[in-house]
């Protein structure tokens, strides 16, 4: 059976490229995507996930507030955070805010110039 995934990132292009490495790889489904924190939230309630895979800096409700809206309605499902941003103190918010792990800038750009036969690089945590 797919790990189910719901994939949140504003921006449609990186939502694609990601979709088509999880393709690729095999053991997972995309069953969802949202542009915007509130849209994740709303999402991650209806589509019932295995995995969330959110971005921090979004238009709206941003991912930080999206991961907390998420927690205090369900504990169980592991978010992890996609991100371009070097800055810790982000990364960290993000885990504080019950985030599962952060792919750092490098690993996230690697992604799109090779796609893995495994998507085991996205147990890795940045910290």
């Amino acid at each position: 059976m797919a790990i189910k995934v719901l994939l949140v990132d504003d921006n449609a292009l990186f939502r694609d490229g990601i979709v088509q490495i999880l393709r690729a790889d095999g053991r997972f489904e995309v069953i969802g995507q949202a542009s915007q924190g509130g849209e994740a939230v709303a999402a991650a309630r209806q589509l019932q996930p295995d995995l969330i895979l959110m971005d921090l800096r979004m238009p709206g409700m941003g991912g930080l507030e999206a991961i907390r809206a998420i927690r205090a309605r369900d504990r169980a499902v592991p978010i992890g955070v996609l991100t371009v941003f070097e800055s810790h103190a982000y990364v960290e918010s993000a885990l504080s805010a019950g985030c599962a792990s952060s792919l750092s800038p490098a690993v996230t750009w690697a992604l799109f110039q090779v796609a893995p036969p495994s998507f085991e690089v996205a147990r890795t945590t940045w910290l």
